[in-house]
């Protein structure tokens, strides 16, 4: 999805001589990690090199010159250092007035504690359109966002042209889908409670010689996750089943 709406950006920047214009092609890629920013950066530079465009990492460890800024045209990038950057405002030919689409990565990350940077800087980029009578596209991807009609309604996206839901009828292979509810309102038990459901699932498919992918919402829940559903097989005196070997 992001290399289609970075295409549909480079097709917009080309001229009825079928030449396309480099100098006003700006975008931003907000990745959540480092890490992944440099994976990000690796494979659009391979994807957009036939076209000479160019793409560059800027992070807290990564730092650009004003004209390694200007020369890029993907700048791949953190919430937080992207924050930091549009907080400053900027005058005509500053990189945040010169970026034209803003693609957000894992935008389920708004209910982690970084939410609030992610709030900030669609809500710079809004006041920037407003205020600037200019046209920044905003693209937020998530594959574990399960209210994105809320998120939608946040981004001021158009929920007939612009929303994309892509279900279990998209698969190559039919997902089942069953639905467990915790009556629980204490936030601790409750993740307790949940972990607890994900283990019998877990362990019942283990059983039955299937693979199993468990998703959370943000990197942190991974391991707690994770030591739950061990602790929980320990205890129950089955964490042979969850052996590799």
């Amino acid at each position: 999805c992001a290399m289609l709406t970075l295409l549909h950006l480079i097709g917009q920047h080309v001229d009825e001589a079928g030449v396309l214009q480099r100098s006003a092609l700006k975008a931003v890629y907000v990745a959540p990690m480092k890490a992944l920013a440099q994976e990000v950066v690796t494979t659009f530079s391979k994807r957009l090199a036939p076209l000479s465009l160019v793409v560059r990492e800027l992070t807290g460890d990564m730092q650009l010159t004003r004209a390694e800024v200007d020369a890029a045209h993907l700048i791949v990038t953190t919430p937080e250092k992207w924050d930091v950057i549009t907080r400053k405002g900027g005058s005509d030919g500053s990189l945040a007035t010169a970026c034209k689409l803003l693609i957000i990565d894992e935008v389920h990350l708004l209910a982690d504690e970084r939410g609030a940077v992610i709030e900030s800087i669609v809500a710079r980029t809004q006041r920037l359109v407003e205020s600037a009578q200019t046209t920044v596209r905003i693209v937020a991807l998530s594959a574990t966002l399960p209210n994105y009609r809320d998120v939608a309604v946040f981004l001021r996206v158009n929920p007939e042209r612009g929303l994309y839901y892509f279900g279990g009828e998209y698969r190559p292979v039919p997902l089942e889908q069953t639905f467990m509810g915790v009556a629980e309102k204490n936030r601790m038990r409750l993740a307790g409670k949940q972990n607890e459901c994900a283990f019998e699932v877990v362990h019942d498919a283990i059983r039955r010689g299937h693979q199993v992918m468990v998703f959370v919402h943000a990197r942190k829940e991974t391991v707690r996750t994770g030591e739950a559903i061990r602790d929980l097989a320990m205890k129950a005196g089955v964490s042979d089943d969850f052996r590799c070997d």
